[in-house]
């Protein structure tokens, strides 16, 4: 069972990927994607708890880390610090920027490693971008690679199957899913290997 994060924490790490316009790839967009049938993507209600980290797209994954640490602290007056997630030589496994507030992780920034698909949708009156099916696949897949405390294999890969599952159903109804098959926009470029 986790304990929700703070409120402050979660309504400014949300301020942040909405002014920066970083891509949102939290666990809450299964459930939008699974329950997204005969809706319009402009009429899409996301909904995200504050219960799982945040987890997002950058850049500049540590720059946008310590910035988010400063606004945090200063506003909060609490603690939070930083820990880099990096498997060298690797186009498979994403360069990760954990935040913590104490032993609870409240952010996972994960940096570019590609041009990443994502959609759009209306959140609080505002944009907000979030990641498309086929990109939180090949990133919870990604992220069951790391050797690391933060990311269980088997959860990850659980996720991961079962985003599988929904993006099948989708495709085989594309008539009665609010988002395009594959879509054209994306943010990022790629550098590494995959690029050739």
């Amino acid at each position: 069972k986790r304990k929700s994060l703070p409120y402050e924490h979660f309504s400014i790490i949300l301020q942040f990927i909405l002014d920066k316009n970083r891509i949102f790839a939290g666990a809450d967009l299964m459930e939008l994607y699974r329950d997204s049938k005969h809706k319009n993507a402009n009429e899409v209600q996301l909904h995200i708890a504050p219960k799982n980290p945040i987890i997002f797209y950058s850049p500049y994954s540590n720059k946008d880390g310590i910035e988010l640490v400063r606004i945090i602290n200063a506003a909060t007056s609490t603690k939070c610090s930083i820990q880099n997630i990096t498997i060298h030589k690797s186009d498979l496994i994403p360069y990760v920027t954990i935040i913590k507030h104490g032993k609870q992780i409240i952010a996972c920034i994960v940096e570019y490693s590609a041009c990443h698909a994502y959609h759009t949708v209306p959140y609080h009156n505002a944009t907000l971008r979030i990641a498309s099916l086929d990109t939180l696949i090949t990133l919870y897949f990604s992220l069951g690679l790391v050797n690391s405390q933060y990311f269980d294999m088997g959860s990850m890969e659980c996720l991961a199957n079962q985003l599988v599952y929904i993006s099948n159903r989708a495709r085989e109804n594309p008539d009665r899913f609010p988002f395009p098959f594959i879509s054209i926009k994306c943010s990022g470029q790629q550098v590494t290997l995959p690029s050739l």
